[in-house]
């Protein structure tokens, strides 16, 4: 089920949901640590991304788990800058490759997403996605766009 405001111009076509799983990957032999496979479960429109990725602590090899801390992140990725402390990324893979200026918060994954993706599951994760990219991209525009 897709949720869109009523009474405002949105996209034009509906936003793309999409779900992933990264595999594991250990970089021990390079130097580098080990991670799990991460979940992945965001939503883009023309405007952005609105994404959250779960760490699911599935490793290769479990004898270093505390390489990759943190349950995961929930992130917006914008075509525009929205606040200055937005971090640029030249080319970002969420938006095909394009520049995007972006943010995150390992405590709304942690705190908000994650119970939801335990009472709900991914459509509840997408539904809530929907939302806060409308929210985000499309209402109190002059509060948040910096200029």
């Amino acid at each position: 089920m897709s949720i869109k405001p009523v009474g405002i111009k949105l996209e034009e076509k509906p936003l793309e949901r999409i779900i992933k799983l990264l595999p594991a990957v250990d970089a021990r032999s390079m130097g580098g640590g080990q991670c799990s496979v991460v979940l992945q479960i965001f939503v883009r429109g023309a405007k952005g991304v609105l994404s959250v990725h779960f760490y699911t602590l599935w490793y290769l090899e479990v004898d270093d788990p505390e390489s990759c801390d943190g349950l995961g992140s929930y992130d917006y990725h914008s075509r525009e800058r929205l606040d200055l402390s937005d971090t640029y990324m030249p080319e970002c893979s969420f938006l095909n490759g394009d520049l995007c200026f972006c943010q995150g918060s390992s405590l709304t994954a942690r705190d908000l997403i994650w119970p939801l993706l335990l009472k709900e599951g991914s459509e509840g994760v997408l539904n809530y996605l929907e939302k806060e990219y409308y929210s985000l991209f499309y209402s109190n525009k002059e509060t948040k766009t910096c200029q």
